[in-house]
């Protein structure tokens, strides 16, 4: 199987480290970068071509729904998993409006879930 590249966007170090430890669960899932507001993960979308991004909606200097829109903009087939610790209900119209492929609230994101996602996306398992 392919390595799957992953790009975290999180203006909190714990969040991002927590991610980590899920990615580091999906055989050949490997995070090439990350970053801590939307306008560094912009840069460094160009500069790693990730195949995923997650990151959080409401992050400072540039939020995650601005950053997402110019990312599905210059990159469609880029799969963007917004996630927020606020209810999710009052984002997903706009999340379907902007082409984002999942939003989560961060207590969704389980091992499962996350699993789940990834073996729809990717017509596979983890090979554990």
């Amino acid at each position: 199987m392919e390595d799957i590249r992953f790009l975290l966007v999180d203006d909190r170090a714990d969040v991002r480290a927590a991610l980590r430890r899920l990615i580091s669960t999906w055989p050949g899932g490997n995070v090439v970068a990350e970053a801590e507001n939307g306008e560094d993960a912009l840069r460094l979308v160009a500069l790693h071509r990730p195949h995923i991004v997650f990151m959080d909606i409401v992050m400072p200097v540039m939020d995650g729904f601005q950053a997402a829109e110019q990312m599905k903009t210059l990159y469609p087939d880029l799969r963007i998993v917004l996630y927020t610790g606020h209810s999710k209900k009052r984002f997903q119209q706009r999340a379907r409006d902007v082409g984002i492929d999942a939003v989560y609230m961060k207590e969704e994101l389980t091992l499962s879930e996350f699993q789940r996602l990834l073996s729809q996306w990717f017509n596979t398992s983890p090979q554990m």
